[in-house]
């Protein structure tokens, strides 16, 4: 990119064009590039997926409570078990 604009400068230079037109112009490049990187996607699928996520997590964190609970009653039944011994 330095010799591209090293270039650029030596080539306007001897035309007489500013150094500031160049790196305006380079600027705008950069920006146009970045902008067509980015696209933009509708607020309804966005929020579509935001709601299935928090969906899978609320089922996700009621199976772990299951889970717990199950353990917490095992753990209990051991824990009688062995003081009727």
């Amino acid at each position: 990119m330095i010799n591209k604009l090293i270039e650029s400068y030596d080539i306007c230079y001897s035309e007489g064009i500013g150094m500031d037109y160049i790196l305006t112009r380079d600027d705008d490049k950069s920006q146009k590039e970045s902008a067509e990187l980015i696209k933009p996607r509708s607020n309804d699928e966005y929020i579509g997926k935001i709601r299935k996520r928090l969906q899978e997590d609320s089922s996700a964190r009621a199976e772990r409570e299951k889970r717990r609970r199950k353990v917490l009653v095992d753990q209990i039944k051991a824990h009688e078990s062995q003081e009727v011994i």
